[in-house]
């Protein structure tokens, strides 16, 4: 059963966290050790089967499988094969928490100009991406839901949001 929640500190009505961004993520992306080299890099590109979004970003880890960023495909095809992947590595702070929730990762994919957003577990190792496509379809969904929130309009299963229908329907406005 949901429930809702007053803020105190504002005194508005808010619903409860969404889901974790952890249950939404594609646990398939490229990515190699911060010790490649950049031709190495560019072959796990070619092996690799991902779409062609998904291999715009090539992610960088340690040997322990945690994160320190990402290369961006374009970069990779103007450096020089045999130089170490590091110097092109960018986002290491763009990373989100499995724990986040989904709408808040969204919006930080679409605030940021990347294709997919690092997704890692609490010690900070690599479990999977969000992709853009996945994150527009999370905002449209938590807008649509915010939209049907405000207007009283819900799940007629739950019983919050049924009583406060009633009361657009059967009473005063004001």
């Amino acid at each position: 059963m949901t429930t809702t929640t007053l803020d105190a500190t504002r005194g508005e009505e808010r619903r409860p966290a969404r889901d974790p961004i952890g249950e939404r993520i594609r646990d398939a992306f490229v990515y190699v050790t911060d010790t490649a080299k950049v031709g190495e890099a560019l072959d796990a590109v070619k092996r690799s089967r991902m779409p062609a979004g998904q291999a715009a970003l090539v992610f960088i880890v340690d040997a322990q499988g945690k994160y320190k960023g990402f290369a961006r495909l374009s970069a990779l095809l103007r450096a020089d094969p045999e130089s170490t992947i590091m110097p092109s590595a960018e986002g290491a702070e763009l990373a989100v928490p499995e724990s986040m929730e989904q709408e808040t990762a969204a919006r930080r994919l679409q605030l940021r100009d990347v294709p997919l957003l690092p997704v890692l577990d609490e010690s900070g190792k690599m479990t999977g991406v969000l992709t853009f496509d996945d994150a527009m379809d999370i905002l449209e969904q938590e807008t649509t839901d915010d939209i049907l929130f405000k207007a009283g309009v819900g799940d007629v299963f739950n019983s919050d949001d049924h009583i406060r229908s009633e009361r657009l329907t059967q009473g005063p406005i004001w």
